[in-house]
């Protein structure tokens, strides 16, 4: 199989680098380490605009091996993930975007990795699409490809010739299919074995969760949500909310809800949902004590509104994520 990975001076060089050494390794490392013929199942080029080489994040040089115009066909195409600002793409490159798109028709399949769904969105394959890309990029991508159906359920949403991966080191679960539904399930696990790589199965629901921002204008909402944070275990809180800022009740939801598309309801629980978080990864409290923690008298309730939220149930996500005893000490 011929492999075109995007290679441009936004890219993280982690998600070059990793899926190459993956693929270029498939059915080779392992066989060679057990005696068995090896059998090179990927080759594997570098691609860019041009063959010049250059610095991608981090300062990693890069020497392309071809650049776009000297390819007229290939079976996939890997963009990894890159450099955005809160706006989107920095450079939406429309060289590679026009190629991206022709290789795709000529029948190659094509994985975006992260944030690198940006550059495969300006291609317009993911219009009227399921599709996912990084959770803290969530708003800005919504923005500028509203014609894409975004979600954070899954890491990885694989059809009909495309391949979005949600987080930078998805890529993980990403080559381990390709290599399954290529070369299957046994040459895959080998591939994990070698590189140790990480089937990442949890939603990215369960990661950071997109509260609203303090970027709006209004100074009573502002106010409300500093509030809000300093007095989040207590009760009756929208109540209370609304008289500290001199607001009766419906006047404050509505002008909560305008200003941070959310509401007040809302905002808190999710609030209450990351202080949960910190408690699971840094601590050994029960579930029980938790719920507590972050003001919620019914742990039962504290479950279902976290795996609503998150995706997966707190001890799930403690053990995806918590500290070991070890590394908490040196924090």
């Amino acid at each position: 199989m011929r492999v075109c990975v995007i290679t441009v001076p936004e890219a993280m060089a982690s998600s070059i680098t990793g899926p190459v050494d993956v693929l270029a390794s498939s059915g080779t490392l392992w066989t060679l380490l057990f005696g068995s013929s090896p059998e090179e199942n990927f080759t594997i080029e570098l691609v860019s605009e041009s063959r010049e080489p250059f610095k991608c994040s981090n300062s990693f040089h890069i020497l392309p091996d071809k650049s776009v115009d000297e390819i007229n066909e290939t079976d996939l195409i890997i963009i990894p993930s890159i450099n955005i600002s809160q706006n989107g793409l920095i450079d939406k490159h429309p060289k590679l975007v026009k190629w991206i798109y022709k290789m795709h028709r000529q029948g190659a399949t094509v994985a975006g990795i992260c944030t690198g769904t940006f550059l495969l969105a300006e291609t317009g394959l993911l219009d009227h699409k399921e599709a996912t890309t990084h959770w803290a990029f969530v708003e800005a991508f919504r923005e500028q490809y509203p014609s894409v159906q975004l979600t954070l359920e899954k890491v990885m949403i694989p059809y009909d010739g495309i391949y979005c991966v949600g987080s930078g080191s998805a890529w993980h679960s990403f080559v381990f299919k390709l290599i399954e539904d290529l070369h299957g399930y046994k040459v895959a696990k080998h591939a994990a074995k070698m590189f140790l790589l990480q089937n990442h199965e949890y939603s990215q629901k369960s990661l950071p969760l997109a509260i609203a921002q303090e970027k709006h204008k209004d100074s009573a909402i502002l106010d409300a949500q500093k509030w809000i944070a300093n007095h989040l275990t207590g009760k009756d809180l929208i109540n209370r909310c609304s008289n500290h800022v001199n607001l009766n009740v419906r006047t404050f939801k509505h002008r909560f809800k305008q200003a941070t598309q959310m509401s007040p309801l809302h905002y808190i629980q999710l609030l209450r949902i990351e202080r949960s978080k910190e408690a699971l990864e840094l601590t050994n409290k029960t579930i029980e004590d938790i719920s507590l923690l972050v003001g919620y008298q019914d742990s039962s309730f504290f479950r279902r509104l976290f795996k609503r939220e998150t995706g997966i149930s707190p001890m799930v996500f403690r053990k995806n994520f918590a500290i070991t005893e070890k590394s908490r000490v040196n924090i």
